[in-house]
């Protein structure tokens, strides 16, 4: 035991420590000076608690030994009074009593003591005390430190972090800003050139329309007043009419790809039924198409966007699917609108038709994007693909 306690005690001390003695008796707290002294720590002295409590208010101490036995103020009163500071709570307290009950040491450690040390005093065993509270004094204001500096590094690594997350929510919303604003003028230019395509059908329809017809009349006067001429004349004329109604079908022809009249007179459905004819005598892909009974009530924005996206993912379709048979539907899903185009053939996903560079494909989101549409491709377990478009029911505002 004796052995263990000398390895104790000549540990090193990393630093003088400050220690206050309290004790009525000034014997002892001289029998305390030279223990300690040998070990280098600085000792201050009270000989009542009434001083302990005032000199401690005037400099904290690193180690309190505390007499219990005192008269006024008793050990055990100091000590609580300590516990109750905050700047002292953290202190340890060892008291020194002749008394070696057992009763009275569990009364010290209940007050808030860390040890407790009998009289008459074995120096051995008080040095090794002492320096072992101080020993873990010194720790745990080492560690305390450590963790204010930790904390310190925590608080400004998170108030980086912080600033870090504000940045990046701010260039976030820059980003759905400006793409929102993008979105928007890709609708805009969709609706414009939609607009302008208009205007020149009409025009084709007026200006041209008119002079093809006025231009076969009169050749149909001229071919009348030909009978008594060359037969190269009225052959001549003949050609001549043919190419006027050559080219009054290619005007009409160009007018219809830039705005079927059907689409405004007769409406999306009956639309999509002429698209999906024309489609199957074009490619000779079998097609059929499924629509609502009567006509679909719908702003003409709304049934131009879900046309013209039918009308390209026919023309896919034709160029891309490998398919023997395709079907357009346009019909009520509960609340919805759903349109769809689906075929037969080789097949493409949404991840696919998501990542497509085409602006056929590109085209497709921007018209379901500006109508507040969803658009999603999809391969049934038969194979093959369907284009679904949902359009979500419609109130006094547009698109809910």
């Amino acid at each position: 035991m004796r052995k263990g306690t000398s390895s104790l005690i000549s540990l090193p001390i990393q630093r003088p420590f400050d220690i206050l003695a309290v004790d009525d008796t000034p014997i002892n707290l001289e029998l305390l000076e030279g223990i300690l002294s040998t070990r280098g720590h600085s000792l201050r002295m009270a000989l009542s608690g009434e001083e302990a409590l005032r000199r401690i208010g005037e400099k904290r101490p690193d180690l309190v030994i505390l007499d219990i036995m005192m008269p006024g103020m008793d050990g055990f009163e100091v000590c609580e009074q300590m516990k109750t500071r905050e700047d002292t709570a953290d202190v340890p307290v060892i008291f020194v009593s002749a008394l070696n009950e057992t009763g009275h040491k569990l009364e010290a450690f209940h007050a808030g003591g860390a040890d407790y040390i009998t009289r008459p005093f074995e120096a051995l065993e008080v040095l090794a005390r002492v320096e072992s509270q101080l020993r873990l004094r010194d720790f745990q204001t080492r560690l305390e430190v450590k963790v204010r500096e930790r904390t310190a590094e925590l608080s400004d690594a998170n108030r980086e972090l912080e600033q870090e997350i504000q940045e990046r929510r701010r260039t976030e919303q820059e980003l759905k800003s400006s793409h929102r604003r993008l979105r928007e003028l890709s609708a805009h230019l969709l609706h414009s050139r939609e607009e302008e395509k208009a205007q020149i059908a009409r025009e084709i329809h007026d200006e041209l329309g008119a002079t093809f017809t006025a231009l076969s009349l009169d050749l149909g006067w001229i071919e009348r007043h030909l009978e008594n001429r060359p037969q190269e004349v009225k052959a001549r004329v003949a050609q001549l009419r043919k190419d006027v109604s050559a080219a009054a079908d290619v005007a009409r022809r160009i007018q219809t790809e830039l705005r079927p009249n059907i689409l405004d007179d007769l409406g999306l459905s009956e639309a999509l039924s002429w698209l999906v004819e024309r489609f199957m005598e074009k490619s000779d892909i079998e097609s059929l198409f499924t629509g609502e009974a009567g006509p679909v009530d719908l702003p003409d924005s709304h049934n131009v966007a879900l046309f013209r996206i039918a009308q390209e993912a026919l023309t896919n379709v034709a160029r891309h699917s490998r398919a023997s048979r395709a079907e357009v539907s346009l019909l009520h899903e509960g609340e919805d609108l759903l349109l769809e185009v689906r075929d037969n053939g080789i097949g493409i996903g949404d991840a696919t038709f998501a990542k497509e560079g085409s602006y056929g494909i590109r085209g497709m989101h921007e018209r379901a994007w500006a109508i507040s549409a969803t658009i999603e491709a999809v391969q049934p377990e038969g194979g093959g693909t369907i284009i679904r478009v949902r359009l979500p029911k419609l109130d006094s505002s547009g698109p809910r």
